[in-house]
């Protein structure tokens, strides 16, 4: 990795033990706790400017760290409780690096895991900001670029299964972050990872253990890739197969088309199931026997593996196993004709194999398919990933369903 070319050397003031010490009653005048008030940052900044020492402060008001962000081996302070502010020397006098509060108290702001993961000589810096009102923890991260410290969270174009920022923000409901070699490729990545909630279920049920992940590209950490803990629901199965062939692990994607298809295990859902399960924690204390699960969509299960056949008749195209591609098409229209439920996708399917027979084109191809049934295809996406899905999984357009030329480029070459 390049290294930064550190800032030049600072000093700061010389420390004068004879300066009054700061107390929490001057700091925090109000008995509500008011440790966001604006007055915080001059009163440190004029503490420590005066010459005063931060280990004499009491142990309430001494800097939570004190590491050198800047590379010119003085330490900065790192002071967390009244908001979170970094306070580094430039000529000779302490001046806030960062300065976050917020006087109203809507947020908690706390300092996450600090690392040089990207071995440039200078660490990151994560934030972490819990919402009072909303809920919820949003993350920040900053490395200092040799004037400031510049938040280091790309927002790449949109795609599905991959994570999202806003503004240089990453949002989560109930996340914490580390940095950790998670693919094992001998580089430290930066992990977001979600815990399940817990009750109540509510809009954003269901929900898996969830790590998003982003890489350093040589500026910014960027967006990678989301993953999940294994499928309890079999559209869980099938979107985990839409998001290995989006990044290319082929073999990963037909194992959970094919978990999708045969497993037993799996549980079906629908709206009426999510209903059912917030009506079951809803009925008081002590708990009630839940309701009576209402009856299975007939549709899910037939318009779920019909679609991961397809999918894997795409797959085998893709690496150029055209024996398998016409037995998976085979098998497809057999089991699915047009007419039945999940005969859209045989349809799909049909139009594909005709295109792509013609033109060897898996981008033209994908655009007739998506044009054979292009009402019963929209359908499908209520069982594929729709609002009642949940805030995790992707809700679905219909270009998904055969991403080349939309989501995937054209394939430079077809493997043989």
């Amino acid at each position: 990795m390049p290294r930064v070319t550190p800032s030049q050397p600072q000093h700061c003031p010389t420390l004068d033990p004879k300066v009054p010490l700061l107390e929490d009653s001057a700091l925090f005048p109000t008995p509500s706790n008011s440790r966001l008030s604006l007055y915080v940052l001059p009163q440190y900044l004029a503490y420590f400017n005066a010459g005063g020492d931060p280990h004499r402060l009491p142990p309430s008001l001494r800097p939570e760290r004190e590491l050198d962000l800047t590379g010119d081996g003085v330490p900065e302070l790192l002071l967390h409780g009244a908001g979170l502010f970094i306070l580094g020397c430039m000529d000779g006098e302490y001046v806030a690096l960062l300065d976050w509060a917020d006087p109203d108290q809507f947020v908690l702001p706390e300092f996450g895991p600090i690392t040089d993961a990207n071995q440039n000589g200078l660490p990151e810096i994560v934030t972490m900001n819990f919402g009072i009102t909303y809920g919820g923890v949003f993350f920040v991260v900053y490395e200092w670029d040799g004037n400031a410290l510049r938040e280091i969270l790309a927002k790449p174009p949109f795609a599905p299964f991959r994570p999202r920022v806003d503004f240089g923000v990453y949002d989560s409901q109930n996340a914490r972050a580390e940095f950790t070699d998670f693919d094992h490729d001998g580089q430290l990545e930066l992990v977001f990872i979600s815990r399940p909630r817990g009750a109540p279920v509510d809009f954003a049920y269901p929900w898996r253990k969830q790590y998003d992940v982003f890489e350093w590209d040589g500026h910014m950490y960027a967006p990678y890739q989301s993953q999940y803990s294994p499928p309890e629901y079999r559209f869980q199965a099938v979107q985990d197969g839409d998001r290995h062939t989006l990044f290319g692990d082929y073999a990963a994607a037909l194992a959970s088309y094919q978990e999708a298809i045969f497993s037993d295990r799996l549980e079906w859902w629908s709206p009426q199931r999510l209903e059912n399960l917030r009506e079951g924690q809803y009925l008081g204390w002590p708990p009630l026997p839940s309701p009576t699960l209402p009856p299975l969509d007939p549709l899910e299960y037939p318009t779920l593996a019909a679609y991961s056949r397809f999918r894997i008749m795409l797959l085998y195209i893709l690496q150029g196993w055209a024996t398998e591609a016409d037995l998976a098409y085979r098998t497809l229209i057999d089991k699915y004709p047009v007419g039945t439920p999940g005969g859209e996708f045989a349809e799909m399917a049909t139009a594909f194999m005709k295109e792509y027979g013609s033109t060897g084109s898996m981008s033209i191809a994908c655009g007739a398919a998506l044009q054979a049934s292009p009402t019963q295809s929209a359908l499908a996406l209520q069982y594929l990933g729709a609002q009642h899905h949940g805030f995790q999984p992707v809700i679905y357009e219909l270009q998904y369903l055969c991403p080349f030329g939309y989501l995937l480029p054209e394939p430079t070459s077809v493997r043989q």
